[in-house]
């Protein structure tokens, strides 16, 4: 059987730690590569692969958070992936990610089966991140980017802190898995700051009024309504403060 090797770099919007999860998580392999993915990534693991009518397992060889992740195809599954290896190399590119994809031994011929048609053959891992990432793209260019400033006018106890975080936690990640959080931003101290206008410097963060920011993140979202739609959701609101949602410009 006559195999091929690949050799690829790819930039990815994302920073080396999400992407190495997108990588090594089961459920976020599924969201890009096989709906089937399974398993644990640890160093003699096995992820289990499903396309279409055809499994193939892959076993864990090399695992460097956030840097290297190594695979091997098993005898157990497609005849032809048998001995595969698949090795991802993650290095940081300011704000983002490059990808140095190797493969060896990826064949050249469809595998045989019941089904046998070029439709279900499995793709490559280098295909199947440039369809990702081209259908990434494409549903960015259809996305708008909202700024979220978080708006609260009393101070809450560090009890109540605590108790709030969990839910930030949970609505953030239900953002970030349905792709509208682009940048997860930063709390501001509420106390600390200033003012700027010409010739003076008010002291405080907005003093004349009522409530302060106390935070901002970056969302995208198909037009205004649904930002506000998914404002809605923040438990900011839910405990008496504002959400205030601003378009980002394109310039």
């Amino acid at each position: 059987m006559k195999t091929y090797e690949i050799h690829h770099r790819l930039g990815i919007a994302t920073t080396p730690k999400k992407l190495f999860a997108a990588l090594t998580d089961a459920k976020l392999l599924q969201s890009w590569w096989s709906e089937g993915a399974e398993g644990e990534s640890v160093v003699g693991g096995v992820i289990q692969f499903r396309f279409g009518d055809f499994k193939q397992p892959l076993t864990v060889t090399a695992l460097d958070p956030a840097k290297l992740l190594r695979w091997r195809g098993g005898a157990e599954g497609i005849p032809q992936w048998a001995g595969t290896e698949i090795e991802f190399r993650i290095e940081p590119d300011k704000e983002n990610s490059q990808i140095l994809l190797d493969e060896v031994g990826v064949p050249l011929a469809k595998p045989q089966g019941a089904a046998g048609n070029r439709e279900r053959q499995p793709l490559s891992a280098r295909d199947c991140l440039r369809s990702r990432l081209a259908a990434e793209q494409a549903r960015r260019h259809a996305m708008s980017e909202f700024v979220y400033l978080y708006r609260e006018s009393s101070q809450p106890s560090p009890q109540e802190l605590q108790a709030r975080m969990q839910k930030w936690l949970v609505w953030f990640k239900d953002l970030e898995q349905k792709g509208h959080l682009a940048v997860y931003g930063h709390p501001l101290n509420r106390t600390d700051g200033g003012v700027v206008r010409k010739g003076t410097v008010t002291d405080g963060p907005y003093a004349e009024t009522k409530d302060i920011v106390i935070g901002f993140s970056v969302i995208e979202a198909k037009d205004f309504e649904q930002a506000v739609n998914l404002a809605a959701g923040c438990p900011l609101v839910e405990s008496g403060g504002l959400v205030e949602v601003r378009p980002v410009l394109k310039m």
